[in-house]
C-alpha cells in the first residue's frame, strides 16, 4: 500500500478518508477502542470523525461551485452596470453644463480632467503655426494696419 503522505491533495484524501471508513466498518467495527496518535477512538467516533470531513468537503465544493456561479452573474451585471453609468455621467454633463462640474460628484463622478500637453508637443505645434503663417503670408491686425499701398496712377490717355 502507498504511504500516507506520499500524495496529498485534497481529492486523494477524500478517496483515502472514504476507503477507511470501509476499512475500519470491515475490520474494525468489532474492537471497543483504537489508540491513534494517542487519542482513543471507538470505531463509530473514528467513522464519524471521517464522514464529518467528507460531508464539509461536499459542502465546500458546492459552496465553491454557487460561488463561482455568483462571480460569473456579478461579471455580467458589472459590464451591464458600467454602460449605463458611462451614460448616466453623458447625461448629467449635458444637462447641467457649466455647473456639471460641481454636480458630478453628488453621483460620484469625478469631472473630466483637462489632458496635459507635453512641452515638445506645444513648441512643436507653436513651430509648425509660425511657418505657416510664413508661407500663407498671414498677418495679425496690428501688421495689417501697418501695410499700406500706393496709388497708382490713373492711366493716360494716349496721345494721337
Amino acid at each position: 500500500m502507498n504511504n500516507v503522505r506520499s500524495n496529498t491533495n485534497k481529492t486523494t484524501v477524500v478517496a483515502r478518508i472514504k476507503q477507511a471508513i470501509v476499512g475500519v466498518n470491515k475490520y474494525l467495527g468489532a474492537q471497543p477502542s483504537l489508540l491513534l496518535g494517542g487519542v482513543q477512538f471507538t470505531p463509530a467516533a473514528l467513522v464519524a470523525l471521517f464522514q464529518s470531513f467528507v460531508a464539509l468537503d461536499d459542502a465546500v465544493m458546492t459552496a465553491k461551485g454557487k460561488a463561482r456561479d455568483l462571480m460569473q452573474q456579478q461579471r455580467i451585471l458589472r459590464a451591464q452596470i458600467l454602460g449605463v453609468l458611462k451614460a448616466l455621467h453623458a447625461l448629467v454633463n449635458g444637462t447641467y453644463g457649466d455647473r456639471a462640474a460641481e454636480i458630478l460628484g453628488d453621483f460620484g463622478f469625478a469631472p473630466a480632467k483637462a489632458p496635459k500637453t507635453k512641452v515638445k508637443v506645444k513648441a512643436a505645434a507653436l513651430d509648425k503655426s509660425l511657418a505657416t503663417r510664413a508661407a500663407r503670408h498671414t498677418m495679425g491686425t496690428k501688421q495689417k494696419k501697418a501695410v499700406t499701398g500706393t496709388p497708382v496712377a490713373a492711366a493716360t490717355p494716349p496721345k494721337a
